[in-house]
């Protein structure tokens, strides 16, 4: 376990999103970090830095495997690179069946998030024949 309390230093976090859906079979669902997604509350959420990210490929799919990152254009993903290393053959986790990707960061710097450049996380179905049922759960701050 990691506790963090509120606010936006170290061991801080202000900001959570979660969500446990499907994804198509061959299919790519973009997470926009910093300004589209929405909390528990209708509120939309803008993070500055992830402090940790959950991802679990549930047992409930059959689908054998999903990427998790990699957007072609403005990926999120600095615990893979810097920003001056991006290209267009972007890193990426994959998850297989039943398989969990956890990653923490909790100082106060975590893993930033620029909007408009480096802000999208892509979530890949490598499976032609199934859907895949996922659960991705992201902390961080908003400054």
């Amino acid at each position: 376990t990691k506790a963090l309390t509120n606010g936006t230093g170290a061991n801080q976090a202000n900001r959570m999103y979660a969500v446990n859906t499907t994804l198509g079979t061959s299919t790519t669902v973009n997470y926009d970090l910093a300004g589209s997604l929405v909390d528990v509350f209708g509120s939309t959420i803008t993070f500055a830095r992830i402090k940790a990210i959950y991802f679990e490929l549930t047992t409930d799919t059959a689908a054998t495997a999903v990427r998790v990152g990699g957007h072609a254009t403005l990926a999120w993903g600095t615990f893979f690179h810097t920003a001056d290393t991006l290209d267009n053959d972007q890193p990426k986790v994959r998850v297989l069946n039943g398989g969990v990707f956890l990653l923490s960061a909790p100082d106060a710097t975590g893993y930033p998030v620029t909007a408009t450049t480096e802000d999208i996380l892509s979530i890949t179905n490598e499976d032609a024949s199934n859907i895949a049922t996922y659960k991705l759960v992201l902390i961080g701050s908003a400054t």
